[in-house]
């Protein structure tokens, strides 16, 4: 689960079945070791590759469920995805789009967009974590989220309570911005926590289409 960043919401992290699961770590452990060892454990069970996660959505009928598949595994990049997913799907390209509106007001669609390779356009990115007493933290995500640099935030139950991630064009301006950032927060010290290797993951949702 991702949330957006304007509500740094608790992030979920059902991969682990130790202490570092449902968002609850060791106090005495360092963001450092907290991210390694999810990240490690994580790649040990899935071994970084591609993995399905098998879920059923009663509510569907069989239509939905075929355009939910085709948008997560064959997306058209084309001019006109939308027109031409209507024509795998034998229906008018209004008819894809008023679905897509639809399971996206229901809540089965959080959101359909591209993700782009930071890195490749030129970017450097960092992941951050600070602490933030419970009488600043309002205040310190507000300066967090003001920053367009700022892709994501999240709040977790743990002396280091905020974490972030940030982009910046070279690693002077990243490091400009974390210490703009640490002074309009007035907080001690943000962790950076820079990726040292690119693991990419893909998850499909594997809906069986049964007629409804």
């Amino acid at each position: 689960m991702v949330y957006s960043k304007k509500s740094y919401k608790k992030l979920t992290l059902s991969h682990r079945q130790d202490s570092l699961t449902n968002g609850h770590f060791p106090g005495n452990m360092h963001p450092q070791e907290i991210f390694s060892g999810v990240i490690k454990n994580f790649f040990k069970a899935n071994d970084g590759k591609e993995f399905n996660v098998n879920v059923e959505l009663p509510d569907l009928n069989k239509l939905d469920i075929k355009l939910l598949n085709l948008i997560q595994e064959n997306f058209p990049l084309v001019p006109e995805p939308f027109a031409e997913l209507a024509r795998q799907l034998n229906i008018t390209e209004e008819e894809v789009i008023r679905r897509l509106n639809s399971l996206k007001e229901q809540g089965t669609i959080k959101h359909l967009g591209a993700v782009f390779d930071s890195g490749k356009l030129g970017y450097y990115g960092t992941l951050c974590t600070v602490k933030v007493p419970p009488n600043m933290l309002d205040q310190a995500t507000a300066v967090i989220n003001s920053y367009p640099e700022v892709t994501h935030n999240y709040l977790r139950n743990h002396p280091y309570n905020v974490w972030f991630t940030l982009q910046a064009k070279t690693p002077e301006k990243l490091n400009a911005l974390l210490e703009e950032i640490k002074q309009k927060t007035r907080l001690k010290e943000i962790i950076s926590l820079p990726a040292t290797h690119t693991f990419k993951i893909k998850v499909n949702f594997n809906l069986a289409e049964e007629e409804k």
